[in-house]
């Protein structure tokens, strides 16, 4: 199964303290990719199933995904510097750990029950080709 979320990969930030208060900074963010993973969690249940209602829910066992962020090559860099950049490793921030955490909270409850069920996490970041949009992609394997 394969999730694409598209647009720029987004990394998990911290909770933030106001005024004795704690809150989310991310909260719209994390609930519009949890549904967008979703609809496409659903989609494809449904390619596997048919219509079949009965048979969509989470993942009851451990889990083996696969993450792959496209992140967009800066655009104060220099044509040249670009072209050689192209489809290369990405190896600045944001942190591949902090990317991985947002796309995990956002599978929990449409993928898996709980991200504690993830066993073995694969990731890498890479810059886009010439002409591609940034997305991240997760395939369950």
């Amino acid at each position: 199964m394969k999730i694409i979320f598209k647009g720029k990969p987004i990394p998990k930030a911290r909770p933030r303290v106001v005024k004795g208060h704690t809150y989310n900074p991310q909260s719209k963010q994390l609930e519009s990719a949890y549904w967008d993973a979703y609809a496409q969690v659903r989609e494809e249940w449904s390619k596997l199933y048919g219509n079949a209602r009965f048979m969509f829910s989470p993942i009851g066992l451990g889990i083996h995904l696969r993450i792959t962020f496209f992140m967009p090559v800066p655009a104060s860099w220099s044509n040249k510097k670009k072209k050689q950049h192209y489809g290369t490793h990405h190896v600045s921030k944001p942190d591949i750990d902090n990317l991985s955490k947002f796309y995990l909270d956002a599978l929990q409850n449409s993928l898996y029950a709980d991200d504690k069920q993830v066993h073995t996490l694969e990731a890498e970041k890479r810059y886009i080709e010439e002409g591609e949009e940034s997305r991240t992609v997760v395939e369950v394997i």
